[in-house]
């Protein structure tokens, strides 16, 4: 709740305090986070040519470069102010000053959870997977209708169906590429289930509905399972838009079940029925 106001960016921490409008960077761009190296950079140096991209170690994952690509969006609108210092402001009273009072009224304000957000990071995954679908049910990804928005090249359709516009919301939910998939392995577990093509859904609502489907003991296996066909859909159309190679829905959903099989042995995805 204490926001650092920047001024001439000598006292705050670029990293890990929370002077952007997103929060700290270390909480906002967790994945990237964990490429840093030992820096305690301050923000006019940081800002200094560029200087807090060196600070980052290795080569980036696609979470981490998702996040890369965001924060140096949000950098480019920051102005430094050299005859200003910086400061720091408690957001939760109206001067800016620090009250304990203020912090008892925060423990019983109302709370606005999200079931996709709940789902995603309950579910057992490897946290790259669970971050990439945070970031696409926010619609956040880096796909045709964000990188447009970027005035960045790209595709305008979808490259899995041929379709007219590409977005998150299509990926997961209208792509009949997608949907043929699903059709796959809802033939091959045996259970009906709803498409997620099949009415006009909304991510976590589809979710919802195709997980009451099962027995309760199998719900926590089929929302890996949901975490794994849309990572595998989406590393599809990576695939056929960097490397040019293309499966068909049967061979994708082939590599969906020996996927399956590590998680099983891995213990992360069991029976789901």
């Amino acid at each position: 709740m204490a926001v650092f106001q920047v001024g001439d960016g000598k006292d705050t921490d670029f990293w890990r305090e929370n002077w952007l409008p997103r929060g700290c960077i270390s909480v906002s761009s967790p994945t990237l986070f964990t490429y840093l190296g030992r820096s305690k950079l301050t923000v006019v140096e940081a800002l200094r040519q560029h200087r807090w991209v060196r600070d980052i170690r290795g080569s980036l994952s696609a979470a981490a470069l998702s996040e890369y690509l965001n924060l140096w969006d949000e950098i480019q609108e920051v102005q430094l102010q050299d005859d200003v210092d910086d400061s720091i402001r408690w957001r939760l009273t109206s001067n800016g000053t620090f009250c304990t009072a203020s912090v008892y009224e925060l423990f019983f304000a109302a709370q606005v959870k999200s079931q996709s957000a709940e789902l995603i990071w309950q579910t057992r995954g490897p946290s790259r997977i669970k971050f990439f679908m945070w970031l696409i049910t926010k619609g956040r990804c880096l796909i045709a209708d964000n990188l447009q928005k970027r005035g960045w090249l790209h595709e305008d359709g979808c490259v899995l169906c041929n379709g007219d516009q590409e977005s998150c919301d299509h990926l997961l939910l209208q792509c009949p590429f997608s949907n043929r998939v699903w059709g796959l392995v809802r033939t091959w577990i045996g259970t009906s289930f709803p498409l997620p093509g099949e009415d006009n859904w909304e991510f976590a609502d589809w979710w919802m509905k195709a997980r009451s489907c099962f027995q309760t003991r199998s719900r926590g296996a089929f929302d890996s399972l949901c975490l794994l066909i849309c990572w595998f859909v989406w590393r599809e159309r990576n695939f056929r838009i960097f490397e040019q190679k293309t499966r068909t829905a049967l061979e994708l959903f082939r590599d969906i079940k020996d996927e399956v099989v590590v998680w099983r042995e891995a213990n992360i995805l069991r029976e789901v029925g």
